[in-house]
């Protein structure tokens, strides 16, 4: 991998001293940060550098192809960015737009900047004889217009196309293009493009080595007839082809100091810490990292106050591991916590709300930021206090890298753990409840009848613990916290829906229910309550982004068929003016299983009065019938 100098100076000899009269390629996937090199790195490199022919600094012409759709058009803003830098493309090949473009332009060359073209008495006489060759706004001859274009002196310049294969113009047309302004005219151009998108393959799976060949050795790939032209078009028109592989600590250090607001950020350390999320998502995307820089840039002006610098650097890292993700194609929706989600940032840097509701719907309140960096300081006193490095933890956490006779008794010793250490080791419970099933789930095979009877005692009393303990700290433990390390995708099967079973009661023993309905415990009494507390609390759950999330279905689903039907009527009223909006899926995105779930238990718990011979009345039935209809039209609309 070439470093930004010695690419600069390999494409410097290729100014100098090309004698192949063919352009140069820089291939890279997008987003790796190859425009930014052009911009940042090579055109100043180039442009300080003086062309022994003009006695002139180098001048760089960088186009992009993007949106271009004829070698005409790449001709006009050759030279209209030879001549006078930035400007705006016409919206119609002629028109008024080109009309003006050619008055500024002829009068621009004329009388400002005096360039002596071959061309401008044939473009003069296009005009309408009756200016007697005064620049207007007249019709200006297309083909006139075109030879002026393809008039510009390009000596001492040094053309770069990017985006070629996002261009309109085939990639054929533009070698062709190319190889004019090389072999023709020795202009020297550099093409900047992603090339794997302009390579097909016959089929996606390689084609098998003929009989008799050796089948270890490699497969050549059979390409399409069009990619097979582009190659031998490709080789008449491009002497050498780069691939970019940018110094990601070098390039993202370089980009964080364009943002002054992020200037509390230890530059040295952000680039590697980046440098290392980019790598474990394995997706380098500049892009994705300036959009970070700008959120968090964005965020740090609206508050009031200073930020931390450890609350924005976790926040920066939150915030660059979602757009990453983002890039990749993974999901948005949030399925965290109130506060954050480990699983949108990482384990160790999770995204805020407030930063994930400042980049998917532009809000922002002082609120939700002040609340976002108090939770963070809860985390931060987890980790400053925390006990995952006692051995008994060690040996669990890390259970693969060790004898399963050592495995076992570390379980075993779990039980006397949570006895003595009590309340304190309540925010290890999620990772622990998650180690404690995993090691079940490959120990107790069934191969061993006593050692897994031993192991299972253990571990339901280690639950039976932890459970007993929760229920005594209650609300005065950070919920959220005590899931922190808990990744979606770890558990797979039986040991997923104990697990997830295990997590309710845990909840329940925090008294999370509270984060459903304050107070709510599922009474035919609390009802009026219930619905009450639904109906005005709209723009609370609106918040969390969600309502359900939180429920216990199985118990809700018990009280609404104890209910009269009055009660069901209003339970039914409560979910309709909450989920009757349009956008409830992007409003509630983790309402869907639980309330998918509720229908389940519903028609479960209907079946068992009726078993017990204690069915609903007709009337309870209508409102029952009348309830599960909504529910299915909600599942509908949140799918």
């Amino acid at each position: 991998m070439m470093t930004n100098d010695e690419l600069n100076k390999f494409i410097l000899r290729y100014v100098e001293n090309d004698r192949t009269h063919r352009a140069l390629m820089l291939s890279g996937g997008w987003g790796t940060g190859k425009s930014y090199y052009v911009n940042h790195f090579l055109v100043p490199f180039l442009e300080s550098r003086i062309c022994p022919a003009t006695n002139k600094p180098y001048k760089c012409i960088v186009v992009s192809l993007y949106g271009l759709n004829s070698p005409e058009e790449i001709s006009r803003d050759i030279f209209l960015m030879r001549y006078f830098g930035n400007h705006k493309r016409p919206d119609k090949p002629v028109g008024n737009a080109v009309r003006l473009a050619a008055r500024t332009i002829m009068k621009g060359l004329s009388m400002t900047y005096k360039i002596p073209l071959p061309e401008l008495p044939s473009f003069l006489a296009a005009l309408d004889p009756s200016v007697n060759g005064t620049i207007s706004e007249k019709t200006v001859s297309p083909k006139a217009l075109q030879d002026l274009y393809e008039s510009a002196d390009l000596e001492g310049c040094f053309v770069i196309l990017e985006d070629v294969e996002r261009s309109g113009v085939n990639v054929l047309s533009v070698l062709s293009y190319v190889n004019n302004l090389t072999e023709q005219d020795h202009n020297r151009v550099m093409l900047v493009t992603n090339e794997d998108d302009l390579i097909r393959l016959e089929s996606p799976a390689p084609a098998k080595a003929p009989a008799g060949d050796d089948p270890a050795a490699p497969v050549k790939p059979v390409y399409t007839k069009e990619t097979l032209l582009y190659l031998r078009t490709k080789e008449k028109s491009i002497c050498d082809t780069v691939y970019f592989q940018t110094n990601v600590v070098n390039a993202v250090g370089s980009i964080l100091t364009g943002f002054p607001e992020l200037k509390a950020l230890p530059n040295g350390e952000v680039a590697q810490k980046s440098y290392e999320i980019m790598t474990n998502l394995q997706c380098y995307n500049m892009r994705s990292f300036i959009a970070a820089c700008q959120k968090m840039a964005d965020i740090v002006v609206l508050l009031p106050y200073m930020i931390e610098t450890d609350f924005l650097k976790t926040c920066f890292y939150g915030v660059l591991n979602f757009l990453l993700r983002v890039n990749a194609g993974e999901q948005i929706a949030w399925d965290g916590f109130e506060h954050y989600s480990f699983e949108l940032g990482s384990a160790d840097y999770p995204l805020f709300r407030f930063c994930y509701d400042f980049i998917m719907d532009h809000s922002f309140t002082e609120e939700e930021a002040e609340e976002g960096r108090r939770h963070f300081g809860i985390l931060l006193s987890y980790d400053r206090n925390g006990l995952s490095g006692d051995p008994e933890l060690a040996y669990l956490y890390k259970f693969e890298r060790y004898p399963e006779k050592t495995v076992r008794g570390a379980v075993a010793d779990i039980v006397r753990w949570l006895s003595e250490k009590g309340a304190r080791a309540v925010p290890e419970y999620g990772r622990l409840a998650v180690q404690l099933l995993m090691i079940k789930s490959v120990l107790c095979d069934g191969k061993d009848p006593l050692a897994d009877e031993r192991m299972t005692n253990h571990i339901e009393e280690a639950k039976r613990i932890m459970l007993k303990n929760l229920r005594a700290a209650g609300n005065g433990v950070d919920a959220d916290s005590v899931f922190r390390y808990v990744v979606p995708g770890q558990l797979r099967g039986a040991e997923k829906k104990e697990y997830e079973a295990l997590r309710a009661e845990m909840l329940t023993a925090l008294r999370r229910q509270d984060s459903f309905v304050p107070g709510f415990y599922y009474e035919k009494t609390q009802v009026p309550d219930f619905c009450r507390y639904v109906k005005n609390n709209q723009t609370l759950f609106d918040q969390r982004r969600g309502f359900a999330k939180d429920m216990d279905a199985k118990r809700f689903a018990k009280l609404f068929v104890s209910c009269d039907p009055a009660l069901m009527d209003e339970i039914r009223a409560a979910f309709y003016s909450l989920y009757r909006v349009l956008d409830a899926s992007r409003r509630f995105p983790s309402d869907l299983p639980v309330l998918e779930k509720l229908l389940t238990e519903l028609e479960t718990e209907r079946a068992a009065k009726e078993a017990a011979g204690a069915p609903l009345d007709r009337i309870q039935q209508l409102q029952y019938d009348r309830f599960v209809e909504k529910l299915r039209q909600i599942c509908g609309k949140l799918r």
